[in-house]
């Protein structure tokens, strides 16, 4: 006798949703919870949340039925923000980590060089205005955050192995 797949509320959207629903299990869905997300919580296994549907709204402290039935919550960040705090009590919780880090590792690669070398400020605008600099290696350069120094060519050396 086949069992029921397992109950999830998701407020990723259609896409996602569909690539859920051709699990083996297979899943079966609630509407998508908008205004009192938390409130799924007596009626759902997983919950796959976004911070801007919703839950603006929790309230501080948790709820005394929190978390009900949920097994899981799946993230659509990379963090926390924009949800309440206890909303990692009691129910496993995956993120996001490391969807957007080459984004990331780009705008931060970007921003130093627009901080070190600010080519706009040296375009001449015509002749009399050329004038030669010399611009600073960033080698040369202390550079902040040792997380970053770590992270950043730690992706870009991943990424290079795969290409």
């Amino acid at each position: 006798m086949p069992t029921e797949g397992p109950l999830v509320a998701s407020q990723l959207g259609a896409t996602l949703d569909r690539a859920l629903a051709a699990h083996p299990s297979p899943p079966r869905f609630l509407p998508p919870p908008t205004h009192h997300p938390w409130q799924v919580s007596n009626e759902a296994d997983f919950l796959f949340a976004h911070p801007e549907t919703g839950w603006a709204q929790a309230p501080a402290e948790r709820p005394a039925t929190w978390p009900g039935r949920l097994r899981s919550i799946q993230t659509a960040t990379a963090g926390i923000d924009g949800f309440p705090g206890w909303l990692t009590q009691g129910v496993d919780m995956s993120c996001a980590r490391g969807v957007f880090s080459e984004q990331i590792a780009d705008y931060v690669m970007a921003a130093i060089y627009a901080f070190a070398k600010p080519f706009e400020t040296m375009a001449p605008q015509g002749p009399g205005d050329w004038n030669p600099k010399t611009l600073a290696p960033l080698r040369a350069r202390p550079r902040g955050s040792s997380a970053w120094d770590r992270s950043v060519p730690r992706s870009r050396a991943a990424q290079s192995a795969m290409t």
